[in-house]
């Protein structure tokens, strides 16, 4: 029964705001008991702190022997206040931070590495992590437009790719694949470090576009955030659930066997409030972001490298080389993640003729005669003159593509 599991939440706890975060409402759903080890304010650095303080509770659940039940589901919500910092630091014009490099997130994916390994060895096996929910329609975005347009355009962000005359919203895009990449394949090489333990990546992003295309902009825009312009409100996180709920029904058979099918409640409001009010709401929680004194992470070593091959404890390398030559297959996939695709080319393929056979190989009904396409890699735009190979773009390799039609001649 589902009653007998319970859940764990680590991460970033929300609980200035009196409502259920969506994790809770989750386990309300699953009808488990919740054991919320999240504070407000947490960074991602928190999290070895966090599980320690869970494998010390008295309140959960054990196992002959002191382990934790298997029957523990353990959900990780965090990097969301790491890159609230890192974007102030571009809204009070310090220039390109970390997030607006390629391939972000190394130093937060590693310590939720650190966090999965701690509740593992202490008898977890079920765990479900949340990508970081850097989505383009959240309303504090409206706030940096300006800014990001002034990096695109001086050509701050040429590392990503970016162009002058690039739209703002494209490095954004671009950084949430990068972010969401590596939060899934850190998911894939846990499960495959530990071939008795599930852990699966949820990803927010792609969850809050399809919100958006179901509920309608209006309704989406108007109802899922509050006044901070970031937090969801009450029903914001009700329909957040429901989406992480559809992921465990999928993954996690045995805890989602008696899941309690409660509707959402009706949208109230329009869950925005003052511009101003909302800027200082977004200053004081980013203070309260930077102002706890994150715990030295140590980092979790990479899988190790024998002989040109990683070890039997490491997961064996979808995008694994084939010769010059030989045919591979790619996987494509948009921003949204409402297309994908496959492509087959050359080993040795530059980016340009990869491009080329992928703007062919892309839906009729998502392209037109003019429309271009651009792909991105691990959070960087890639060039045409670059060889796929070098880029350690092996078959399988996911790549996502943007098309766009070609800004007009001046």
């Amino acid at each position: 029964m589902a009653s007998d599991w319970s859940v764990a939440i680590f991460g970033d706890s929300w609980v200035a705001y009196s409502h259920p975060t969506w994790p809770q409402v989750l386990a309300r759903r699953l009808g488990a008991q919740c054991h919320n080890f999240a504070f407000p304010g947490a960074l991602s650095a928190h999290l070895p702190q966090q599980a320690q303080q869970a494998a010390l509770s008295q309140n959960m659940p054990r196992a002959p022997g002191g382990l934790f039940r298997k029957e523990t589901l353990v959900i990780v919500h965090t990097g969301g206040n790491d890159f609230i910092s890192k974007m102030a630091q571009v809204i009070m014009g310090g220039g390109v931070s970390e997030i607006l490099r390629p391939e972000p997130g190394k130093q937060e994916a590693d310590n939720i590495n650190q966090l999965l390994e701690i509740m593992y060895q202490n008898g977890a096996r079920n765990f479900l992590v949340s990508g970081v929910p850097a989505f383009i329609h959240l309303p504090i975005f409206n706030m940096i437009w300006g800014i990001i347009t002034n990096l695109v355009n001086s050509g701050q962000l040429s590392e990503l790719g970016i162009s002058p005359g690039d739209p703002p919203s494209l490095p954004m895009e671009v950084q949430a694949c990068a972010l969401n990449d590596r939060w899934e394949n850190m998911c894939d090489a846990f499960s495959s470090r530990h071939s008795d333990a599930n852990c699966q990546f949820f990803n927010e992003v792609d969850a809050l576009h399809s919100l958006r295309a179901k509920l309608g902009e209006a309704v989406f825009d108007g109802s899922m955030w509050d006044f901070s312009m970031f937090h969801p409100t009450v029903y914001g996180h009700e329909q957040i659930a429901d989406e992480a709920l559809k992921e465990v029904l999928q993954h996690f058979p045995a805890a989602s066997s008696a899941h309690v099918p409660t509707g959402a409640p009706a949208a109230k409001g329009t869950g925005k409030g003052n511009g101003a009010n909302g800027y200082a709401s977004v200053q004081a929680h980013i203070a309260a972001a930077t102002g706890l004194p994150p715990p030295v992470a140590e980092s979790i070593a990479e899988p190790k490298v024998e002989n040109g091959t990683t070890s039997s404890s490491a997961k064996q390398d979808p995008t694994q080389q084939k010769k010059d030559g030989e045919p591979i297959t790619l996987q494509l996939r948009n921003v949204k993640g409402d297309m994908s695709f496959s492509v087959s080319c050359s080993a040795s393929s530059t980016v340009g003729e990869l491009r080329v056979a992928a703007l062919e190989a892309a839906p009729a009904d998502q392209k037109q005669p003019n429309t271009v396409a651009t792909l991105v890699y691990k959070g960087k735009v890639l060039q045409d003159s670059a060889n796929i190979a070098d880029l350690g773009i092996g078959d399988g390799a996911m790549v996502v593509i943007l098309l766009k039609n070609p800004k007009p001649s001046a």
